[in-house]
């Protein structure tokens, strides 16, 4: 193809167009322009109709001016700084530009610039054809702007897993749960570091379904794999609880729950699931249970003891008002066990506390106790209560409490090779003479036979003519150290009585 060879800037020449070549270039439909580097500002020299009608301009709009002119303010300065730079080293380039037509609009030029030579080697002419590619450079741009929401929709997303994730963690672990996963073909088994541990495990331990098995109370085991077997059977989920062993020999209540997912075809797949340590709670039940059955049995113990009272005490009684004050007393008596038991949760009180609280009714008569610190149970605190109400209240109905100058003594001791027993005195001095017994009233039953009874001792009732004496051994209830500490009055004793005063309205009273 002939290219012009003598141009002026005026009057640019047209290709041969005998050539074929050349006459290809004027009527090609793909934009064609052809610049003269020997020329003032590389001027355009050629340009064919395809060019006008990409650019809007005319042919004469065109020729005589630098191919700059169809750049914009949108045009990448790094893209021109390209193309310069080629041109200068007159080298081959493609490059996708973004020019502007005659109406301002703009369009994506694939442009593609070539140098021409002489058969002497001189630079004569560029050779440039172009190619719109807005609609590729938008697919591209809408795909840029659609990655980029994308990744930002995709970093929200991770950002809400993982807060999701984090809220899941705080709450696993304060609900103390623990999570796993089992693969049911392969039976491996994902455990997270709390689940081992509620199965008494450290991280590094092994932990396999077998190990999980052999950690199940014997008892639990049939259940537990009846209930697994169900959920894998029916694709369900499941709860159960059960006891295990730990390696360390620990019993445990475990909570356990889980789901089954299964394919598209309904084959299991994976069962996961979380557990949790419910000994705590067990236990709470167990003793809930435990207080039921013993406020039941305290209850029907109390009722038949009312009863018992009730009756003996309007059989023995000269006359309503006699026995008004014998069944009040009891039941106060009575009361006042239940008061002293109750300030250590129903389980044992100290000696003296029971003393304190039992001669409350009697504190402005000449009463004194000595004795070392003594814890009793139950069933010592409530037969030495009752004893120790029958014994003032005869007392001050019939003996030394009952005159001027009367006075009760009340000491006890621990004896025994092993100090494993004591010894309670109840001495009378200073009142009326004291006549033999004839006959055994309920009150000397309850003193006698029924303190011995309940405290597996021996105790006997003297009426002797100086005053009435009550001498009871037992061994000392076998209580533990927790039991001991916190019981009533468990502090050390000091030597304690009540002193006289002046008399009032014919007895002594005696301040605390």
């Amino acid at each position: 193809m002939d290219l012009p060879s003598n141009t002026t800037g005026a009057e640019p020449m047209l290709p041969n167009l005998d050539d074929p070549f050349a006459a290809a270039v004027v009527a090609t439909r793909m934009p064609i322009i052809v610049t003269d580097p020997r020329l003032p500002d590389n001027p355009i020299v050629f340009v064919n109709d395809a060019v006008t009608k990409l650019t809007g301009y005319s042919r004469e709009d065109l020729l005589g001016r630098n191919c700059r002119f169809l750049q914009g303010p949108g045009t990448n300065v790094n893209d021109i700084t390209r193309l310069r730079d080629a041109i200068a080293r007159r080298e081959s380039i493609e490059i996708d530009l973004l020019n502007y037509r005659k109406d301002g609009s703009s369009f994506w030029n694939r442009l593609l610039v070539s140098p021409v030579f002489s058969k002497t080697g001189e630079l004569t002419h560029f050779f440039a054809s172009q190619f719109e590619v807005s609609p590729e450079r938008n697919r591209v741009a809408e795909l840029t702007r659609t990655q980029g929401e994308l990744e930002v929709e995709i970093e929200r997303r991770m950002h809400d897993v993982a807060a999701s994730e984090a809220r899941l963690h705080f709450i696993l672990s304060g609900a103390k749960m623990g999570t796993w996963t089992l693969e049911i073909a392969t039976k491996r088994l994902v455990s997270s570091v709390r689940c081992r541990a509620i199965f008494g495990r450290n991280p590094e331990d092994r932990f396999e379904p077998e190990d999980v098995l052999s950690s199940i109370h014997p008892e639990d085991r049939d259940c537990w794999e009846a209930t697994l077997g169900k959920a894998i059977e029916d694709r369900s989920s499941f709860e159960i609880e059960y006891r295990i062993h730990t390696p360390t020999g620990e019993r445990r209540w475990i909570d356990c729950r889980g789901e089954v997912s299964s394919d598209k075809g309904d084959v299991a797949l994976t069962m996961v699931g979380v557990c949790q340590d419910i000994t705590e709670r067990k236990e709470a039940e167990e003793h809930r249970k435990l207080l039921a059955r013993e406020l039941a049995h305290r209850v029907k113990n109390t009722l038949a003891t009312v009863k018992a009272v009730v009756v003996h005490s309007l059989k023995n009684s000269v006359d309503m008002k006699d026995a008004l004050e014998r069944v009040s007393g009891r039941i106060q008596a009575m009361s006042a066990a239940q008061d002293t038991l109750t300030n250590d949760s129903l389980t044992s009180a100290d000696l003296r506390g029971v003393i304190e609280q039992v001669l409350e009714p009697f504190k402005t008569y000449d009463i004194r106790y000595d004795g070392p610190r003594l814890v009793l149970d139950e069933r010592g605190v409530s037969a030495l209560t009752l004893a120790l109400f029958e014994l003032a209240t005869n007392s001050l109905k019939y003996g030394a409490l009952s005159v001027e100058g009367g006075s009760v003594s009340i000491s006890w001791e621990i004896v025994g090779e092993d100090r494993d027993r004591f010894i309670f005195h109840w001495s009378e001095m200073g009142g009326p003479k004291v006549k033999p017994r004839t006959r055994q009233g309920f009150g000397s039953t309850i003193i006698e036979r029924v303190a011995a009874a309940d405290m597996n001792g021996t105790a006997r009732l003297l009426f002797e003519p100086a005053g009435v004496e009550f001498k009871l051994e037992a061994p000392i209830p076998m209580m533990n150290g927790d039991e001991a500490s916190t019981a009533p009055g468990a502090s050390e004793f000091r030597a304690s009585r009540h002193r006289a005063e002046a008399p009032a309205a014919g007895r002594r009273r005696h301040p605390r």
